[in-house]
């Protein structure tokens, strides 16, 4: 029942992949794998406080397992509950602490906490590590792009790109350097190369919308951005960029719909929003 549970998952049939991963657990209510698959299945298709529910009845079979708190930081993460996510990394890598992933996982969520410096010094510690290289790079990349050093950001990411070429993340990542720094045919080949690879990134498709938006195509970009919101809503920056779309499509009651949730959500680009008149 559990193997034919993640057999669906992977064919993209969530209710049939949920239905025998909780016949899986019905028959047996102290088998892990069940219980991390169904977890994973939650998570992938946005139902996190689902899968924090199954992940505390596993906790409670088996609560020393370094998987637990590592899945905690994942979902909390999603949740954009990082102090929580941040706390369940801290307890992963005292349980594992040669376990590089959880260096990654962690430094990302400080980079998400707007906490450049300790984003940093975490994504350099791990360069060290070869399998974890090029995450590292990346998100080096991530903090110089948040700070302004496109140049140095687009530096990191080749790096990244060298050591790993077929990866689309990085690729888009590469794209939405090249937006920033007006290089827009650059950016696109990137950005469609990293759709090419992987079709169900929400990230690439922000981009794409951005590059529609940086040459005034604002109805095509409202099209992929709407479209990348909705693969993913925690897309980053998405509802300040759908924002600024429909300000510019004179969509006023929309716009600040968008630029609301940008603040709520603590996007980056929100704190530009402070001054903008919607009641």
């Amino acid at each position: 029942l559990n193997n034919l549970g993640v057999i669906y998952s992977e064919n993209g049939k969530v209710t049939e992949a949920e239905t025998y991963l909780t016949n899986a657990i019905n028959c047996n209510n102290t088998f892990l794998p069940a219980y991390f698959n169904r977890f994973k299945l939650y998570y992938e298709t946005n139902q996190f406080y689902r899968a924090l529910d199954d992940l505390k009845y596993a906790e409670q079979i088996k609560p020393d397992t370094v998987v637990i708190p590592f899945s905690y930081g994942l979902a909390y993460t999603r949740l954009r509950n990082f102090d929580a996510a941040l706390e369940s990394f801290n307890q992963a890598m005292k349980l594992d602490p040669d376990n590089h992933e959880i260096l990654i996982n962690r430094a990302t969520v400080h980079y998400y906490r707007n906490d450049s410096k300790a984003a940093l010094s975490d994504f350099q510690q791990a360069q060290q590590f070869p399998e974890v290289k090029a995450e590292a790079l990346n998100g080096v990349s991530m903090i110089y792009t948040l700070n302004g050093d496109y140049e140095g950001a687009l530096t990191q990411v080749n790096q990244a790109i060298e050591l790993s070429p077929a990866q689309p993340y990085y690729l888009n990542n590469r794209g939405y350097i090249f937006l920033l720094l007006g290089r827009l045919d650059e950016a696109v080949q990137d950005i469609d190369s990293s759709i090419a690879l992987d079709a169900m990134n929400a990230w690439s498709y922000r981009n794409k919308g951005w590059f529609y938006f940086l040459k005034g195509e604002y109805q095509d970009a409202l099209r992929l951005l709407l479209q990348a919101i909705e693969m993913d809503p925690f897309t980053e920056d998405i509802c300040w960029m759908i924002g600024t779309v429909y300000a510019k499509l004179d969509e006023t009651n929309k716009s600040c719909e968008y630029f609301k949730l940008s603040i709520e959500n603590k996007e980056w680009h929100s704190k530009l929003l402070t001054e903008i008149n919607c009641r």
